[in-house]
């Protein structure tokens, strides 16, 4: 029979507690489902929770204050306890300002770039996520001329953008490939 591992203790000293619980959880999950525990009852995935933790996220359970109708011995409460102690509260103008900030750097791919912006979006609570992202390639392009072609389509969707911009680079390296060849055979 297979044995598998719990994650590592939560770290409740990350500069980023969020994405640190956001992980925690994801992994203890997919641990309670590859041990058979995620049908088990509440009590058991608790204790497994609370010994798997860490002892100063057991203190912070331990301080947790329930409302009328919560209990301290059911799973969901207190795993919806842990993400709301590991939340802060969002400022959605200083979110939207961070995504609005980062361009796009060179050496760094348009699949990349994009993973970073879709990532920053999340805590944005856009309306229209990938037309925001969209925006944002056509905006901080750092491609003149591809700036240029997607401004004057007048449909660009996310993933239009996204598969011109890749368009563009793959065909500036073969450009440049094809240059250094005619060099190399004109010498």
């Amino acid at each position: 029979m297979e044995s598998f591992r719990p994650p590592a203790a939560l770290r409740l000293t990350s500069s980023n507690l969020e994405a640190e619980w956001s992980s925690f959880e994801k992994k203890f999950n997919w641990f309670l489902v590859a041990i058979g525990a995620d049908k088990k009852p509440d009590g058991t995935k608790l204790a497994m929770l609370l010994t798997t933790v860490g002892d100063d996220a057991v203190k912070v359970f331990e301080a947790f204050t329930y409302d009328e109708g919560e209990s301290a011995e059911r799973f969901d409460v207190v795993v919806r306890k842990f993400r709301e102690y590991c939340t802060p509260v969002r400022n959605i103008v200083y979110e939207r300002f961070l995504f609005w900030q980062h361009a796009q750097t060179p050496g760094e791919s348009i699949d990349q770039y994009v993973t970073r912006q879709r990532h920053l979006a999340k805590s944005c609570n856009f309306m229209e996520e990938d037309n925001m992202i969209r925006d944002h390639i056509v905006f901080t392009c750092l491609d003149a001329r591809l700036k240029e072609r997607l401004l004057r389509e007048s449909i660009v969707t996310c993933g239009f953008a996204i598969l011109w911009s890749t368009c563009f680079v793959l065909t500036g390296h073969i450009l440049h490939l094809k240059c250094s060849k005619f060099h190399e055979i004109t010498k």
